[in-house]
């Protein structure tokens, strides 16, 4: 599984992989490279292997980390100034520094009604850096859907969707939460689209579980059998045209698919009661000790 460094840890701790278990992975990929000694002829060592000096700290690293500091320390205003300055700087103004600047401007121009203003700084980081850019391009566009989506730009949305789209099969955990927020507000028609885009990228991904590919395929096609509904007089699951649009990512069983059109178009007929949303008190395993504490509260 490929990792960024800023996508959730494979360990399931919530935190950023960089953050977490990176250095290990790192120090365990070395040692799994490190070719081993031939035992014929052993390396001794030496007195200065002991003794040989630091290397100088980085200039890069030092001046990144100033810069950093920097900008945690300045205002809104100030924070915006050193994006700017930062820009002008290729050697500090990578993939990295660009998230972490953007992903706390992206609140705060929140905070400020300013989210026009956060999708320029986007803009001029994709034109002047393009290669920052494309490093951490999933999380820009998904703030930038974020902001369409907030201000009621359509259009906007669904340029944006697409294109992360396309990016789908490498990070599906982002696409996911766009995907999600798409579906709340409601832009069904960029959701048809973006997951037939999406698609030949999740199916063939070696970043995805295969139980997360077939979950993907079942979305992708109730958007489609949503979208078709929406847009047909007299739904008929013997339409040949909705078996062509089914078709790139499922093959729908015809009983199946009839009786799902009648539940969503209402000719299903059934009466629900009450009692069909009843929801059981929820059971837990029973634990081999249970028997134990029953055993021992029957005894006094």
């Amino acid at each position: 599984m490929s990792l960024g460094r800023n996508d959730p840890c494979h360990c399931g701790s919530g935190k950023k992989y960089k953050k977490c278990c990176l250095t290990k992975d790192e120090q365990a990929k070395a040692a799994t490279q490190a070719k081993p000694a031939d035992p014929a002829s052993p390396v001794q060592p030496t007195a200065k292997s002991h003794n040989s000096p630091k290397p100088p700290p980085d200039p890069r690293i030092e001046a990144g980390n100033a810069r950093w500091s920097e900008f945690e320390a300045a205002g809104y205003e100030g924070k915006l100034d050193i994006f700017a300055r930062t820009l002008d700087d290729p050697d500090l103004m990578d993939g990295e520094m660009a998230f972490e600047m953007l992903k706390l401007l992206f609140g705060e121009t929140i905070e400020h009604g300013e989210r026009d203003r956060f999708d320029a700084l986007v803009a001029s980081l994709r034109e002047r850096r393009p290669e920052a850019y494309a490093e951490e391009s999933h999380y820009f566009l998904s703030w930038q859907v974020t902001n369409a989506v907030a201000a009621g730009r359509g259009d906007a949305v669904r340029c944006l969707a697409l294109e992360l789209a396309a990016l789908a099969g490498k990070q599906i955990d982002v696409f996911n939460r766009v995907e999600n927020q798409l579906a709340y507000h409601g832009h069904l028609s960029t959701l048809v689209e973006a997951m037939r885009i999406a698609w030949p990228q999740v199916k063939s991904s070696s970043n995805i579980v295969p139980w997360g590919i077939d979950e993907f395929s079942t979305r992708a096609t109730a958007y489609e059998l949503l979208d078709y509904v929406e847009r047909t007089p007299a739904p008929d699951a013997a339409d040949s045209a909705l078996r062509e649009r089914l078709e790139f990512c499922s093959k729908a069983d015809p009983a199946r698919l009839s009786a799902y059109l009648a539940h969503l178009t209402g000719r299903a007929g059934r009466q629900w009661t009450m009692s069909d949303f009843e929801f059981a008190p929820p059971s837990r395993p029973r634990r081999d000790w249970d028997e134990e504490e029953e055993a021992a509260e029957a005894e006094e």
